[in-house]
């Protein structure tokens, strides 16, 4: 734990007001503060015409009072005189309509034009801002990616793309036979022909794939030439980007300094305090060992159940932040706008400036924390058993599908992570290429294709003593979306003992069609762990044969009657366990995650609630409530509590209430 501050913006509120702003971040226990990332027409006011001085003196007025700065590059909001000169840069939608300014992220990442005026201001504003010692990173843009238009499809892309795919497959030949384009008559004789696919357009997904992926180059590689710019200026300054989507993120924070997120833990898109956690464990997993950095996130005062509006729960999620590998925490945002597009949200101040409720909030936890900095700076990361693997390109193949909406690799992923949590056994994510060597245990949601490499992965972990269990989809894809002639799994039959034949859809959404129910399923029974138990299957279920597998569960009705529905094959030392659809319902899960917990001889941490985040980082134990009575964790080790009550091996919580064990047998 290094850094707690905000977003803080002065071109807004004015340099008059900021000896009164630092002030109280001082007083708040705030050491750092987040500027620029919205201020391009404040930087260059007109073409070519520079104006740093006033961001330059605020800097230096924040360090006087000991607050340092991570500058944000103004790309993500391109002004109006620039979009205004050059349409060009505007975003196209997949409709083919050009967009328009007055939002944000509202530009193509693609746009030569775009990219000459994002650089230049980049490089203007790092030659202006040299010298400040107090400048402790860089943020890249602002939630590349998370534009309300989608992806851009204009001219400067569609030409960028056939150019990529030209190096990709070097002919047209090539590319026809891999995109399987003699079905509806899609066959290709010109790369001028070819134009970038999206999902909800019943494209073939093939062509939505290779989409995908060349978006994802594209704002990597964005992000990437801003980063060259600014180490050029700033070496050994840290550098990241805040939430990025659409993109391989093992490839772009890899050539980044830090992982940075934006979590926020209220809203109707967020299911609970799992969920959250979920993302902070992959925010630390994606650069394993390297802290990350919250770039965002706010006190959660209302859509998030309790319904009653409290500010209670931000002192556990901030806690939660830290102990699952947060180095930064930074609240948007220091006062709440008077005007604009999020006048509504929360700040740290009220839109008078006034240091109320909220201010008091943070106060009281930032100063918490400040004590305990030097003692919780530098802890090593969880060491887990347990990984589950977050594999960018099958969750884009599955993505690109037409029925995409039924098999989703993420959902998955964060069933088996909450089910394992709540059962207080951490979980690190896993890109497929990382080493598997600390894992007894691996998770692997739908994975259409998988490639040789990581089935030689998948067979030396079992054959070597681990435990894989596959959800869903395996090996039945090739690496452009198209099945496989073959019966699945590819390369993985002998491990998994088991051959895939073919696939039904369940209640699958569409549009165009109507809609068919949700709770379509597929009833199931069987024996786990020699207790009788029967579950449901939904969403998408696959045609199993055995070929030395044994059958744990069987379908019990429909098309598939009688024939498995999850299976185990013991290769080597170890174990495979198959299941046979997309999804299963949680009481099923829970029972064959005890079955995989016991055959890879993983334990929880501790006995505790679900609603208990519990984490171990070398002798600190971090034991969080986030829930709303009192409850009692019993770590049965002697320590003593840097935070909160602990004795006699026990460590007591108050409803949100958190506790901190320098724990002596550690």
């Amino acid at each position: 734990m290094k850094y707690t501050g905000c977003a803080y913006y002065p071109e807004y509120w004015g340099y008059d007001r900021i000896d009164t702003d630092a002030v109280l971040m001082r007083e708040a226990g705030m050491n750092v503060v987040r500027i620029g990332e919205f201020a391009w027409s404040f930087m260059e006011p007109q073409d070519g015409r520079f104006d740093f001085d006033w961001l330059r003196r605020a800097i230096e007025k924040l360090a006087h009072y000991e607050i340092q700065t991570i500058l944000c590059t103004p790309t993500a909001a391109a002004p109006a005189w620039l979009v205004k000169a050059h349409p060009e840069t505007l975003i196209v939608n997949k409709q083919g309509q050009r967009v328009y300014h007055g939002v944000r992220q509202h530009t193509c990442y693609v746009s030569p034009m775009f990219r000459n005026y994002a650089e230049r201001v980049v490089e203007a504003m790092a030659r202006a801002m040299s010298g400040l010692d107090s400048i402790v990173g860089w943020q890249i843009d602002n939630e590349i990616g998370c534009s309300m238009f989608g992806n851009c499809h204009c001219e400067a892309c569609q030409e960028r793309f056939r150019e990529w795919l030209v190096e990709k497959y070097g002919t047209l030949e090539m590319l026809n036979r891999m995109w399987g384009t003699a079905f509806w008559s899609m066959v290709y004789t010109a790369w001028n022909e070819i134009y970038l696919g999206d999902n909800g357009l019943n494209l073939a997904s093939s062509r939505v794939l290779d989409s995908y992926r060349f978006f994802s180059e594209m704002k990597t590689e964005y992000a990437l030439r801003q980063a060259d710019i600014l180490r050029r200026h700033f070496p050994g300054t840290i550098i990241t980007t805040n939430n990025i989507v659409g993109v391989d993120m093992y490839k772009v924070f890899g050539g980044l300094d830090r992982v940075g997120s934006d979590l926020y833990f209220a809203g109707p898109s967020m299911r609970g305090h799992r969920e959250l956690i979920s993302w902070m464990d992959f925010s630390r997993s994606v650069k394993p060992e390297i802290p990350y950095w919250l770039m965002e996130t706010a006190l959660g005062l209302s859509g998030f159940p309790p319904p009653v509006p409290h500010n209670r729960r931000f002192r556990p999620c901030f806690w939660s932040f830290i102990a699952h590998g947060a180095e930064a925490v930074l609240i948007f945002q220091w006062r709440c706008c008077l005007a604009g597009q999020e006048k509504y949200g929360n700040g740290i101040l009220e839109h008078n400036g006034a240091a109320r409720h909220l201010y008091k909030t943070v106060q009281q936890v930032f100063l918490e924390s400040r004590a305990l900095k030097e003692r919780l700076t530098n802890l090593p990361m969880p060491i887990n058993e347990v990984g589950i693997i977050r594999d960018f390109n099958a969750e884009l193949t599955c993505a690109a599908g037409r029925l995409s909406d039924r098999i989703d690799p993420s959902s998955v992923a964060f069933g088996w992570y909450k089910a394992l949590t709540d059962r207080q056994v951490s979980v690190d994510f896993l890109p497929p290429d990382r080493d598997w060597k600390n894992h007894r245990l691996i998770i692997l949601p739908p994975s259409p294709h998988v490639p040789e490499s990581l089935a030689e992965k998948i067979r030396s972990f079992v054959a070597d003593g681990g435990v894989v269990v596959c959800v869903g989809s395996l090996g039945m894809m090739d690496d452009y979306s198209n099945f496989l002639s073959q019966s699945g799994p590819e390369h993985l039959n002998d491990v998994f003992g088991i051959s895939l034949e073919g696939s039904l859809f369940l209640g699958v959404k569409n549009a165009q069609w109507g809609s068919a129910p949700d709770n379509v399923a597929a009833s199931v029974k069987g024996t786990i762990g020699g207790q009788t138990v029967d579950g449901q299957m939904s969403s998408w279920i696959v045609d199993v044969e055995l070929t030395g597998a044994k059958a744990l569960l069987t379908f019990t009705e429909g098309t598939y009657t009688g024939q498995p529905a999850i299976t185990m094959h013991r290769f080597g030392k170890g174990s495979a366990i198959y299941v046979a659809a997309a999804a299963i319902n949680s009481e099923l899960l829970e029972k064959l995650l005890v079955e995989a917990l016991l055959l890879a001889r993983v334990r929880p941490l501790v006995e505790a609630p679900a609603e208990v985040d519990v984490v171990r980082r070398g002798s600190i134990w971090f034991i969080i409530n986030h829930a709303d009575q009192a409850i009692e964790v019993r770590l049965n080790k002697a320590g003593q509590a840097l935070l909160g009550h602990y004795a006699g091996g026990c460590a007591c919580l108050e409803p949100y209430g958190v506790c901190i064990v320098d724990s002596k047998e550690d």
